[in-house]
């Protein structure tokens, strides 16, 4: 009975620490080292996808949940320890800028007008939000879509060469960062997201869904921070809390819009289209196949080509190439 108060409390404090955590890089780091930064936070965020559910399974025979969660709880411990002492000797980049005491009603107005006062990052924020969706809506889907002609196990694996991707795209854009046009990044990566995202499980086979799917998200760390960055140059340093609050906000309805309308979208809408005697079954079956599962690869494949259609959008709108002439 205390999971659900728990669960509520601990997405409270992770709504006031993300943002947080995002503008502390501005206070220690200077421009050119954006882009590592922000991958090396994907990295940190990606690390725990592939190795905690390893080490978990280890410990699980060993010591037992009571242990566990008490090793969970000391985390925190040095979490906060590792704050404050970066706190203590933290020398800020951009001291420039002095901080004034506001209001909450204030503090929302001006996160709000700095959102929208230059108009490429109000659109990057809700193609993120977009992507966000899309993410959405292959973590919910993909696994009742490999259970309906794999097990578990070949679910798990599916799974972990997912990880994998996003934990090889970040360590690689951390270690190169990104060169050149932020924006031709961006572009070339959505392309690829697409389009990989359109072949997941278009055959009922293993090739068909490990390999687009490492793609995929191997990819999304360099749209990720590319985007990060020509936000964070364009913000100025003192909003940067209340900017990242306010994008967090409207990116994150992007994944709740996700999970609500996944199964919706599968079980009433696309999933008959292609089951014996649907709707598509005798044309569009010949190419994904018919049966159960068989409309959540159409779903994938309709979204990967609306994310590689947003990417030439992207290329020629000339608010977000403004972009890259960041705040001095």
């Amino acid at each position: 009975g205390m999971i659900f108060p728990g669960l509520i409390v601990s997405s409270v404090f992770s709504a006031l620490q993300n943002p947080s955590y995002k503008a502390s890089v501005t206070d220690l780091l200077p421009p050119d080292l954006y882009g590592k930064a922000g991958a090396m936070i994907q990295l940190a965020g990606a690390a725990p996808l592939l190795l905690s559910p390893f080490i978990a399974g280890i410990l699980m025979s060993l010591i037992g949940i009571r242990l566990i969660l008490i090793i969970d709880i000391l985390t925190f411990i040095v979490s906060a320890g590792a704050v404050f002492s970066v706190r203590r000797g933290m020398e800020v980049i951009h001291s420039d800028e002095r901080m004034e005491k506001s209001g909450i009603l204030e503090d929302l107005s001006e996160g709000i007008s700095a959102l929208m006062e230059k108009r490429g990052i109000l659109i990057l924020t809700f193609l993120v939000s977009l992507i966000l969706f899309y993410v959405g809506l292959l973590q919910t889907l993909l696994a009742p879509m490999v259970l309906s002609f794999a097990d578990t196990a070949d679910l798990g694996t599916v799974q972990s060469v997912c990880a994998v991707g996003v934990l090889a795209g970040s360590l690689i854009l951390s270690i190169i960062g990104i060169k050149g046009s932020y924006v031709k990044v961006i572009s070339v990566s959505l392309a690829v997201m697409g389009l990989s995202f359109s072949f997941i499980g278009m055959r009922e086979n293993f090739p068909m869904i490990i390999i687009p799917g490492f793609i995929f998200f191997f990819t999304l760390p360099f749209v990720n921070t590319g985007i990060e960055v020509l936000i964070r140059g364009n913000i100025r340093n003192r909003l940067q809390g209340r900017v990242w609050s306010m994008i967090s906000f409207i990116t994150y309805s992007g994944s709740i819009i996700a999970f609500a309308s996944a199964g919706f979208l599968s079980d009433v809408i696309f999933n008959p289209l292609l089951i014996q005697g649907g709707m598509l079954s005798d044309n569009l079956g010949l190419l994904f196949g018919t049966g159960e599962g068989r409309g959540i690869a159409f779903l994938f494949c309709l979204s990967g080509l609306s994310v590689f259609l947003v990417s030439f959008f992207l290329s020629k709108t000339e608010s977000i190439r403004k972009l890259e002439q960041p705040l001095g």
